[in-house]
């Protein structure tokens, strides 16, 4: 199987739709124009992986351009988990924030995404006491 992991398009906002619905990672905002404007300002930031032409991975990322990176959404289709693709992903958006010297990466999960957190703290990650994730305007 070989696994080609490459900047994410617009034409692939069906196939990732797909997959985070399958994946029950979906919202409503992701629309098609939200899927377009962000892909463009966080271009080299987004990726997805491809078997046979089928995306059945993706990591969302953006970047202050200074500081922080920061990725979410990362999603692998069920029957590829434990295969590398989930590593290879957040190995490429790395890349990028290594090549422009950003030394800050966060990683938006789930508490309760115990998958997720491992693949995330075997890749250096940590799981931060001092800090809380605050928003406004997320469904409930």
């Amino acid at each position: 199987m070989e696994v080609i992991i490459r900047e994410t398009q617009a034409p692939d906002y069906q196939g990732i739709s797909k997959l985070l619905e399958d994946t029950n990672l979906v919202q409503s905002y992701f629309t098609a124009d939200a899927f377009r404007r962000y892909i463009e300002r966080n271009k080299g930031f987004c990726f997805v992986a491809e078997v046979d032409g089928k995306i059945v991975g993706n990591i969302f990322g953006e970047c202050d351009g200074a500081f922080k990176a920061y990725f979410g959404k990362l999603a692998v289709a069920e029957s590829y988990r434990r295969k590398e693709i989930g590593t290879k992903l957040i190995d490429k958006f790395e890349g990028k924030a290594d090549e422009l010297a950003i030394p800050l990466r966060y990683a938006h999960v789930e508490k309760t995404n115990e998958a997720s957190i491992r693949l995330l703290e075997s890749r250096g990650f940590i799981i931060r006491k001092t800090h809380h994730l605050m928003d406004k305007g997320s469904p409930r």
